[in-house]
C-alpha cells in the first residue's frame, strides 16, 4: 500500500525591488536641483528659505522610506513523500466474547391525541372594552388576562364593547 505525505517549507526573504531604486534615483536628482533652483534662482532670505528646505528634505525622507522599504517575499518548497507498507496476515482469528446483561427501562411511545382548541370569531378586551376579529393585529396585542372570546358580535354588543376601528369598522376606499 502506498502512501503520499506532502511537506510544505515556506522561506520568507525581503528583496528591493530595481524599479523602486531607479525611481529613488529619479527623485534625488529632481530634489537636487529643486534645492538649487531655490537657493539659487528664487533669491528668497532668511526663515523662507529654512522652511521650505526643511519640507523638501521631509518630503525627500518620506519619499525614501516608501521606496526603498524592501518587499516581503515568501518562497514555497513542497515536497512529496512515498511510503510502502507490507500487510502480514495473520492466520491465527482473534474471538473474544463478551457478554453483559443491562437492565434499562423500555419506552413505548404512545400517539398523542390532538388537542381540541376552539377557534373563536371575535376577541375582546375587558381593559379597552373593544372587540377584534380574530385575524386582527390590535387584538393580537391584548394581555392574555384580559382576554375574552366569544362567536358571535351580539355578545359584545350587548356588554356594551365598541368594535375595532381597523378589523370590523374599516372604510373601504372605492
Amino acid at each position: 500500500m502506498n502512501k503520499h505525505e506532502d511537506r510544505v517549507e515556506v522561506f520568507e526573504k525581503n528583496v528591493e525591488e530595481e524599479r523602486h531604486v531607479f525611481v529613488f534615483v529619479i527623485v534625488t536628482i529632481l530634489m537636487a536641483a529643486m534645492v538649487l533652483v531655490v537657493i539659487f534662482g528664487l533669491k528668497i532670505e532668511g526663515t523662507a528659505l529654512m522652511i521650505i528646505f526643511i519640507v523638501l528634505i521631509a518630503f525627500y525622507f518620506s519619499a525614501a522610506s516608501i521606496l526603498l522599504e524592501p518587499k516581503l517575499v515568501k518562497h514555497i518548497l513542497k515536497t512529496i513523500i512515498k511510503t510502502e507498507e507490507k500487510i502480514v496476515e495473520i492466520e491465527k482469528p482473534i474471538i473474544r466474547e463478551i457478554v453483559k446483561e443491562v437492565e434499562k427501562p423500555v419506552y413505548v411511545h404512545l400517539p398523542r391525541t390532538k388537542l381540541n382548541i376552539p377557534k373563536y370569531d371575535y376577541i375582546a378586551s375587558t381593559e379597552t372594552k373593544r372587540y377584534h376579529s380574530r385575524n386582527c393585529r390590535l387584538g393580537k396585542l391584548i394581555k392574555k388576562r384580559y382576554k375574552v372570546y366569544n362567536n358571535h358580535r351580539s355578545y359584545f354588543v350587548r356588554r356594551k364593547f365598541l368594535p375595532c376601528k381597523v378589523c370590523i369598522r374599516k372604510i373601504k376606499k372605492v
